[in-house]
């Protein structure tokens, strides 16, 4: 692995250990202002974690005040080009959002409605970061539903004691009590559960034809789209149902996800790839550039535009944190030349190199 050391100079010529491509990236390493400690104390962990897959492949790192690391590179796919233009589309929301019973929409944080989050039992603590529901509250039982724009995540604490981290672009069904007969909510997109333990209550979360069924663990949802489905869990066991398929029990550092078949395909998994977005991280590894874009389209609330001749089946490995702004992104995966990508007036466009 060429490493990019402090005290190489970013505005000296290339030499034998430095290409210019790997100048250019470290001086957009040091370019960044904005600290974000817990995003670089990540990145490093990861790193270090991975070092050993990492020295036999080709990488790209740089350090910004703590040590942070940045690696891209492209497998050749096997797999044909696609010949279909692929469009995503962006979350429909602007804020995080709380849809009522009776259809109002509450805007999470908006003083002129806090009367109402009162009413339901819900209360906003941590700055106005986490939404918490009481279960002594007499409010009558009523489903509501918590939505979350694009670069947005959201924690709400259930009247169980549940926590639920949202990702971005995500939806959460939910009462604002739960009763005995059971814990049952429904998801659109990804989040991350920490169940509270009630042998009495199994807690089940629903996400179109999928069910995942426990008791008392820590694991991640994800399904935009019925080719984008995970269950990864962490703690504990869970298990996994879609429709009348035999449902399947997964362990913890195991993800599940469902074939064309229709049966289950159980892998022993790094966990931290699967939820590194709960630290302010995009970390994909050996997955399709498509994923990958589709992934930032829906992060920076941007649809994707794929050309027929665009090869996007290749697999990366890509590691960048959340904050940084979609141009610098967009620049680092151009300097692959794998795929020409630009951002349109509302979309990204992605074309052949």
């Amino acid at each position: 692995m060429t490493q990019l050391t402090p005290n190489h100079r970013p505005d000296t010529p290339p030499t034998e250990d430095f290409t210019r491509e790997e100048v250019r990236l470290r001086r957009y390493f040091l370019r960044q202002q904005v600290p974000v400690p817990d995003a670089d104390r990540e990145l490093e962990r990861l790193y270090r974690r991975h070092r050993s897959q990492l020295v036999r492949r080709t990488a790209v790192w740089g350090s910004v005040a703590a040590l942070i690391a940045l690696a891209v590179w492209l497998i050749p796919s096997l797999v044909g080009r696609q010949t279909q233009q692929v469009v995503h589309t962006a979350p429909a929301v602007d804020e995080v959002t709380l849809q009522t019973a009776r259809g109002e929409r509450l805007t999470i944080g908006s003083a002129d409605d806090d009367d109402a989050l009162h009413a339901l039992g819900a209360t906003l603590d941590d700055g106005g970061s986490r939404l918490a529901y009481d279960d002594r509250s007499a409010t009558p039982v009523q489903m509501q539903v918590l939505g979350t724009p694009a670069r947005r995540t959201f924690h709400v604490t259930l009247s169980d004691g549940t926590e639920v981290w949202l990702n971005a672009g995500s939806r959460l069904t939910y009462p604002n009590r739960f009763t005995d007969g059971g814990r049952t909510v429904e998801l659109e997109g990804e989040a991350y559960f920490r169940v509270a333990k009630d042998a009495a209550r199994p807690f089940t979360v629903k996400s179109g034809p999928l069910s995942t069924r426990v008791l008392g663990t820590e694991f991640n949802v994800r399904r935009y789209a019925s080719s984008d489905t995970h269950v990864t869990l962490l703690e504990g066991s869970v298990e996994v149902q879609a429709g009348t398929a035999p449902a399947v029990r997964i362990a913890p550092g195991q993800d599940a996800s469902p074939s064309a078949d229709g049966t289950w395909r159980v892998t022993d998994v790094d966990t931290d790839i699967y939820c590194a977005w709960r630290k302010g991280l995009f970390y994909f590894d050996h997955v399709p550039l498509r994923e990958v874009l589709c992934e930032l389209g829906r992060w920076y609330d941007r649809d994707v535009r794929f050309d027929p001749s665009a090869d996007t089946d290749a697999e990366v490995f890509f590691t960048a944190r959340r904050t940084d702004p979609l141009e610098d992104i967009v620049s680092l995966l151009n300097s692959l030349h794998k795929a020409h990508i630009r951002i349109g007036e509302d979309a990204i466009l992605v074309s052949k190199q």
